[in-house]
């Protein structure tokens, strides 16, 4: 099972996290106390918080047989989320409150077929950017 560890490159030190949590996609709030990643078992992936000093996983939105997330993002303030969700066959990419996961996402992009996924914020905080295969490939 995967789990999550913290590497301080300046130090050379490695710390582990979570013990036997099957969390993957780690990625750290920009304030350091928690990560937003993805775990899955048996064929769902839920989206979770880590907080890092103590390992503790919460569920953030449940995964589904019908509804996968995958790869979270923080944004530079720490205030949204971004991660790809795949339901009803279909890789969108929303938008999410951090403060309140519970409130309802947002699809980010136009509201045709293309697969959009891999979402991350752009260094401003408000532009979102992210893979369309809306041209047929991934862009």
């Amino acid at each position: 099972r995967p789990d999550l560890f913290v590497w301080d490159h300046a130090r050379g030190r490695l710390a582990r996290v979570t013990r036997g949590a099957n969390v993957r996609q780690g990625d750290p709030s920009p304030d350091g106390r928690a990560a937003a990643a993805v775990r899955c078992a048996a064929g769902t992936c839920d989206l979770v918080r880590v907080e890092l000093a103590t390992g503790r996983v919460t569920t953030l939105r449940a995964g589904t047989l019908d509804s996968v997330w995958t790869r979270p993002r923080w944004s530079p303030d720490g205030a949204r989320l971004v991660a790809g969700v795949q339901a009803n066959g279909r890789w969108r990419v929303v938008l999410l409150d951090a403060a309140r996961p519970d409130a309802a996402p947002r699809a980010l992009g136009p509201t045709d077929d293309a697969e959009r996924y891999d979402a991350a914020f752009a260094d401003d905080g408000r532009t979102v950017v992210y893979v369309s295969e809306a041209g047929g490939i991934p862009n």
